[in-house]
């Protein structure tokens, strides 16, 4: 009588990797969402603020530079200072708009693995009913043959 286990216990791993896919594939639609999210915020909230800040400390900068009485002149020193402070906010924009690019693949790349994963968790669970059912049919086999052969179901 093993075959009435193997149908339950098929029927219940196909039930839990649809469960487990489904909670997988929940997570990997946060993930995408969440990557559509830290892409907007960032291109209407932080960025803005950064140049908005970087632009505030250059201006700074130059109004200390007027203060000093120095000319702000092209190859000379308060001039070069001044080139290297536009070369600076400009790398610290590429760097944080290059930092956002891989913070937004981390998740659009971690809601394709949970999407491969619920995959293999539905083929598991399949993989697992079809097995059980085969040692169902396989039980019930062997008890026709003992009946034949026997008289007895049990051998």
């Amino acid at each position: 009588m093993s075959f009435i286990g193997n149908i339950f216990g098929g029927y219940g791993a196909s039930q839990l990797g649809k469960y487990n896919a489904g909670v997988s594939e929940a997570q990997a639609k946060m993930d995408a969402e969440k990557a559509k999210v830290r892409e907007k915020i960032y291109q209407n909230i932080e960025k803005p603020k950064l140049i908005k800040d970087l632009d505030t400390a250059y201006s700074q900068f130059k109004v200390s530079v007027f203060k000093s009485g120095v000319e702000l002149r092209a190859g000379e020193t308060s001039g070069i200072v001044a080139l290297r402070n536009k070369q600076n906010i400009v790398n610290e924009i590429a760097m944080s708009d290059y930092n956002n690019t891989v913070a937004v693949n981390d998740l659009k790349n971690q809601s394709i693995l949970l999407m491969a994963k619920a995959s293999g968790e539905r083929f598991k669970g399949e993989i697992t009913k079809r097995t059980e059912y085969a040692k169902a049919a396989g039980s019930l086999l062997t008890m026709g043959y003992n009946k034949q052969s026997t008289g007895s179901y049990f051998g």
